[in-house]
């Protein structure tokens, strides 16, 4: 047989016919399939009596039509649309009929069938309908592919003449097999039509198309081998310039985290090939995995994001957004390169898997960390040496010269801060507060400091149970009966528990009972408490009493903010501490004024609110709202 070739396109009406036809032939081979349409018309005579079933009333009746016709209308305009979209995302198509059957090339695939997989050719009005038996498939070919009418008429009787030749009589052959395919249907084949090919530039530029949810272009996304080891190095290379840029170019490069590049295009290798395995052949496997594969380049980006949104507030409300975006744009390329109507069970499927495995992939990756920032020694752990070790005694011993006897008779602030976690917000808190109070109110002489941090670990007192309850203990023995302590102490904290932490040390917490019983011990009666923590409130309970002021930075179920080194001081310290304190002395005013610049604050930033607490203190002066100090 002499080959015959034609080359043309199909427009959304000859489309769409040629998946009903499907349809139809479908529903002739299975009985539900023929019950189907009478379950639908059904379903829509339900449909329109439900709201009278229901004696629904009123504008109810009228959103229920209403909705009943936007679903009717919405499915019209989507099947017109999916046909459109189809027809264009296969574009230009090519078939060839030879001795061994027919070959079909297109933007998205290559398919050959043997004459023993045709069914039938039928004429239908503006196309032909080519159906093929073994997959129950029909290929449409408009009549705009011929010349003329003589050119449609000789690709007919080729047609004919191929499938007659594999009906011959039982008694002639024992088995009819269809022959190999000769040399000029091979050359056909490897001639024109060339096989989709492009260029690695022109595959990057249809990221944009697939970002947007849109096919990719016609000849575009032909999977070769050097392409998947370019994007490889393309990831890796935008991995590495997000950490220089992130880390600077003190480091060093890690080429384990380099071999880690790869994980992320064998998991989406994974993701295509189980996509493919449930579609079938209507997916085109090759170009779903290069597609996917251009979406990887993404993820550096979504990396960029997370680290930009990291101080936002209410962060988790947008971290995710370009990762759930990306990987729906995935799962849509398993629309465009299907060549299934959308509503088949197994597309749906196909699509749920991609779209739940891209997700967990853009979600749930962690880039790899390919340049390790230079570490200095000012910023690892604590390195303890004998002077960390056997000065921590001295230190504690020194204490008892820095903190001097209260006069007698005369009412005298002590004041004692704790730092308790080793980040550098909290010891400049504890010191920005230590100097208000030897400022404002004439505490030098009687104010001490326990901190966290591997800066002051040879000057100053750990922060741990054991050197709190000495430091109270000393204060109480340096004060008089009319003298009164403030404690402040700042670090993290969970309900009933304020973190004391130094690695390599194992501090334990500190539990509001255990305060309590420090304080108790160290035969401090009038005591103002401050806990700059989350969840401090919980520590109300157990100390607020008439002699005892408790002041916290959130309720006992709520978090508090600005514990970030990059602030000064956290939130309440900042409004407590360096603005509320200094324009009043009052302790409750303070907190007043405190309050109402928290709750603005975090409305603005849409937090949730931290519900600072304040309660006791009712005998510490003769004005139960006011606790003043009486400083010359």
């Amino acid at each position: 047989m002499t080959p015959i070739h034609i080359r043309y396109r199909l427009d959304k009406r000859q489309m769409g016919a040629a998946f009903q036809l499907v349809a139809r032939r479908q529903q002739q081979n299975a009985g539900w399939r023929r019950v189907l349409p009478w379950m639908q018309v059904l379903g829509g005579i339900i449909l329109a009596l439900m709201p009278a079933l229901l004696a629904v009333k009123g504008a109810l009746v009228h959103l229920w039509w209403i909705s009943g016709l936007l679903l009717f209308l919405g499915n019209v305009l989507y099947r017109d649309w999916w046909y459109e979209r189809y027809a264009n995302s296969i574009g230009e198509q090519h078939l060839t009929i030879d001795g061994y059957g027919i070959l079909i090339r297109s933007a998205i695939a290559e398919s050959r069938y043997t004459w023993s997989q045709v069914r039938e050719v039928s004429v239908q009005t503006g196309w032909l309908a080519i159906v093929f038996s073994d997959i129950q498939a029909v290929q449409a070919v408009p009549d705009s592919a011929f010349a003329d009418a003589e050119a449609r008429q000789a690709f007919l009787a080729a047609m004919q003449a191929g499938m007659q030749a594999r009906d011959v009589p039982a008694a002639s052959a024992q088995t009819q097999q269809d022959p190999a395919p000769p040399d000029d249907a091979v050359a056909v084949a490897e001639n024109p039509p060339a096989a989709p090919s492009s260029g690695f530039f022109a595959d990057l530029l249809q990221l944009g198309r697939i970002l947007t949810f849109r096919a990719p272009r016609a000849g575009t996304l032909a999977p070769e081998a050097w392409k998947f080891i370019l994007l490889v190095l393309l990831f890796g290379s935008l991995c590495l310039c997000l950490q220089l840029w992130e880390y600077g170019l003190s480091g060093s490069f890690s080429w384990y985290g380099a071999q880690e590049c790869l994980l992320p295009f064998a998991f989406v290798a994974l993701i295509a090939g189980l996509t493919r395995w449930i579609g079938g052949k209507e997916i085109d496997g090759a170009r779903l995995w290069l597609a996917l594969t251009l979406l990887l380049l993404c993820l550096p980006l979504v990396g960029a994001w997370e680290n930009w949104v990291e101080d936002w507030p209410s962060s988790s409300k947008y971290r995710d957004i370009p990762a759930i975006w990306i990987a729906l744009t995935g799962a849509a390329q398993v629309g465009h390169l299907s060549f299934a109507s959308c509503w088949r069970l197994r597309n749906v499927m196909a699509w749920m898997v991609a779209w739940l495995g891209l997700l967990w992939l853009f979600v749930g990756y962690a880039l790899p960390i390919i340049w390790y920032p230079q570490q200095e020694e000012d910023h690892s752990y604590l390195r303890v040496d004998e002077n960390i070790l056997y000065g921590q005694s001295a230190l504690m011993a020194a204490m008892s010269k820095v903190v001097q006897p209260g006069t007698p008779g005369v009412p005298e602030l002590f004041f004692l801060g704790v730092g308790g976690e080793t980040q550098d917000v909290f010891l400049r808190e504890v010191r920005a507060v230590e100097t208000l109070f030897t400022e404002r109110f004439g505490t030098r002489g009687h104010s001490l400091m326990l901190v966290n941090n591997k800066a002051t670990a040879a000057t100053l007192p750990m922060a741990n149970l054991v050197s709190l309850r000495q430091a109270l203990t000393l204060m109480g023995q340096r004060m008089n009966e009319e003298d009164t302590l403030f404690l402040f102490l700042t670090s993290h904290g969970s309900p009933n528990r304020l973190s004391f932490a130094l690695w390599p040390f194992r501090f334990n917490a500190l539990s509001p009972d255990e305060l309590r019983q420090a304080l108790n011990i160290a035969n401090i009666k009038r005591r103002v408490v401050v806990v700059s923590a989350c969840y401090s409130g919980s520590f109300i309970p157990a100390l607020a009493d008439e002699n005892t002021l408790v002041i916290t930075a959130s309720a006992a179920d709520r978090n508090s903010f600005g514990c970030s080194d990059k602030n000064e001081l956290t939130q309440f310290g900042r409004a407590y501490f360096n603005d509320a304190l200094r324009q009043t002395r009052s302790f409750t005013r303070a907190f007043e004024l405190a309050s109402e610049r928290i709750t603005a604050r975090e409305k603005a930033d849409g937090l949730t609110p931290s519900l600072p607490q304040m309660q006791g203190g009712e005998a510490l002066s003769l004005s139960k709202d006011e606790i003043e100090t009486e400083t010359p």
